[in-house]
């Protein structure tokens, strides 16, 4: 069984945490990254998005720390392990590890999404 992280209040669980208006946690997981796409493509173990704000990526940010991913208010998606990350402010590509079929699947849960969100 996946662990899971939690954040209880008595004995409610908060699922979402807020410093003013910025989401920084999500029952998902800890958000690494946000992106904001204006499309997307999918083709084998690859997905690439196409950033309708450009991307800042934080120096401190490590992509393989990446467990899944959150479009909108769907359910979190698990992600396999990432090989490479590539940047270059208005185009966001990542490849993963094994899966042929992942970008596909990422393409069709992303498909109209106005936010993505990486999650730890």
């Amino acid at each position: 069984m996946k662990d899971r992280i939690r954040i209880m209040l008595g004995n409610q669980e908060i699922v979402k945490r807020y410093i003013g208006d910025r989401l920084v946690w999500s029952g998902g997981g800890e958000i690494l990254l946000t992106i904001e796409p204006s499309g997307s493509s999918g083709y084998k173990a690859t997905i690439s998005f196409f950033l309708s704000n450009t991307l800042i990526i934080p120096n401190n940010f490590d992509y393989k720390q990446i467990k899944s991913m959150q479009a909108d208010d769907k359910p979190p998606l698990s992600l396999p392990g990432i090989s490479y990350l590539y940047n270059d402010g208005n185009y966001f590509e990542i490849a993963f590890v094994g899966d042929d079929s992942i970008g596909e699947k990422i393409e069709k849960y992303t498909k109209k999404a106005k936010i993505i969100k990486f999650l730890k």
